[in-house]
């Protein structure tokens, strides 16, 4: 259930992040600087996010296998 939400919440971080980015690189403003380290910082946090629950679930795949196997 915990690594579910862990995912939910990485692809959103993820997604947000892109969002950010994409819109402040595109237009010109005054808070430009602002949207790109907002969306870089979120981008990452996902990123990191997503590897965390997609490594605890690739050692819990390998546990699992090496048990009925052996």
């Amino acid at each position: 259930m915990r690594d579910d939400l862990g995912l939910l919440f990485g692809t959103i971080l993820l997604l947000t992040g892109l969002m950010l980015l994409y819109n402040s690189v595109s237009s010109t403003d005054a808070n430009q600087s602002f949207a790109i380290l907002g969306g870089a910082a979120l981008l990452s946090l996902g990123a990191m996010l997503v590897w965390t629950v997609l490594k605890n679930w690739w050692g819990w795949r390998k546990e699992y296998r090496k048990e009925r196997n052996g």
